[in-house]
């Protein structure tokens, strides 16, 4: 039997990295949760090393990836999994999930989240506070789903998307990677062309 790990990791010390924090407290699986960034002034954290120092807990920790920006946690997380490190997912014990989900490493499901049957969620995603998942959908790696976001059943989204607070999503809808969708923008078609969208219903914001 593998004895379970007594420290977590955690990479990054923003505002995301704060709620990540409270989460993983809540959860009362360690013993001590250190921060590792690479600004070492902190009001919040008193931070323990440089994010390079990971290495020196990989033997004997838990590690989670707490940076909002896609592209920089997608990087990061990689290179822990091609790393061997044992990554986990932070689930707050006041979200409702279902049993017949699937939750990639990495991942934090917040406060008030709501998952309904058959969802599965990819690696390293945001689904931040009081969002909505209903029943079939697909959460592609690296999504951040914001608060408050309501997605309808059968909703599926691409790699590194990125969906606005408040945004609304209509039953099998099927929304590509590196899309940014803006906040309370109602999803009523398809969105498969990378770019920004916005408003209700949504369309695509064009550079003047």
């Amino acid at each position: 039997m593998i004895k379970p790990n007594k420290r977590l990791v955690m990479i990054g010390a923003g505002g995301h990295a704060k709620v990540c924090y409270d989460i993983a407290q809540l959860m009362n699986k360690w013993d001590e949760i250190i921060i590792l960034d690479d600004n070492p002034i902190n009001d919040y954290f008193e931070i323990s090393g440089s994010i390079s120092e990971f290495e020196n807990y990989m033997d004997d920790s838990d590690f989670f990836v707490a940076i909002g920006d896609n592209d920089i946690r997608e990087s990061i997380t990689n290179n822990l999994l091609n790393l061997k490190v044992n990554i986990i997912s932070l689930i707050h014990p006041q979200a409702v999930i279902t049993q017949n989900i699937e939750v990639g490493k990495g991942t934090v499901v917040m406060a008030g989240v709501v998952i309904n049957s058959g969802t599965r969620i990819g690696e390293g995603c945001i689904i931040n506070t009081s969002s909505s998942i209903d029943h079939d959908s697909i959460i592609d790696n690296f999504v951040h789903v914001s608060p408050g976001t309501i997605l309808s059943g059968t909703v599926t989204i691409g790699k590194n998307t990125w969906v606005g607070a408040g945004t609304v999503v209509s039953n099998n809808i099927n929304i590509g990677s590196y899309i940014v969708i803006g906040a309370g923008t109602v999803v009523v078609n398809n969105l498969k062309e990378r770019g920004t969208y916005y408003g209700v219903p949504a369309r695509m914001k064009v550079d003047e």
